[in-house]
């Protein structure tokens, strides 16, 4: 159903324990061979018949493909009296859809690019509220 709504190839993610490329599968088509690998390797049984959120097994959902150059990051950090704050914008560099490399500043980004980065993500997670934990947008 993923697959037809989002197109392939898709990332496969984990509702928990995932973070920087970890606990994502990628699914490059829809065979079963294909689908018991990225189970697999998402730590699920593909011949068990529970289902998902159940007994030991791992909650996913589906994101469509993203082809991008590279990644600009913005960790942001919220006071106890609510105020917002953004370290500066970084370059994340992804091998096999992991983040292995964190480069700052952000590099072959312009000053200017990565302050608008850092008001954008301060900007997201004040308009989601207590609690927010991240965002992810992407441009072209």
């Amino acid at each position: 159903d993923a697959a037809s709504r989002l197109g392939l190839p898709l990332m496969l993610k984990s509702r928990k324990g995932g973070y920087d490329g970890r606990g994502n599968a990628v699914l490059k088509d829809t065979s079963p061979e294909s689908l018991s690998t990225a189970l697999t390797s998402l730590g699920i049984d593909p011949s068990s018949k529970q289902k998902n959120g159940g007994g030991g097994a791992l909650d996913l959902y589906a994101e469509g493909w993203i082809s991008f150059e590279m990644e600009v990051g913005v960790m942001v950090v919220r006071s106890t009296t609510g105020e917002t704050r953004t370290y500066p914008a970084v370059n994340a560099i992804q091998t096999d859809s992991i983040c292995r490399v964190v480069l700052a500043p952000a590099r072959d980004v312009s000053p200017e690019v990565r302050h608008r980065c850092e008001d954008i993500a301060s900007r997201a997670i004040d308009s989601l509220g207590d609690g927010a934990t991240g965002m992810f947008g992407t441009c072209t």
